[in-house]
């Protein structure tokens, strides 16, 4: 099995933590809508640090090694992978911060035709489920 890691960050520096307790294990379409009503704009460093959390919980209930590094600004970043170092064969990396919204209600997930709409549904707070969602 390969070793894997994922960061979740932007521009070299990384973002923040999210909703919930991590004391259940939501399926990924509930988690990226958990993520996308996080604000997480760029500026905004506690929201970010929300996601980052938040996403940290559900690899961290996956059984994935985390750990979250706090940057000189205050973001969070977070590191997970299958084995207990940062020294994978792959890494994926991905940012959970998205560009401020013209309205609130962006940042409230809706379905429609089988797809996920919301602010960062498919840039990149997806990506970060999807990698989430990796096991091998």
């Amino acid at each position: 099995m390969s070793k894997l890691l994922i960061a979740a960050f932007t521009l070299a520096v990384a973002l923040g933590p999210a909703t919930g307790d991590g004391s259940e294990r939501v399926d990924d379409a509930t988690l990226l809508e958990e993520l996308i009503r996080i604000p997480s704009v760029s500026a905004d460093i506690p929201q970010i640090n929300r996601v980052v959390r938040r996403l940290r919980d559900r690899l961290a209930t996956d059984g994935l090694w985390c750990r979250v590094e706090t940057m000189d600004d205050g973001r969070e970043v977070l590191y997970a992978a299958n084995v207990s170092t940062p020294t994978p064969d792959v890494l994926l990396s991905a940012h959970l911060d998205v560009v401020p919204a013209q309205s609130p209600a962006l940042f409230v997930p809706r379905r429609e035709n089988g797809r996920i709409y919301g602010r960062g549904a498919s840039d990149c707070k997806e990506h970060c489920v999807l990698a989430a969602s990796t096991r091998s």
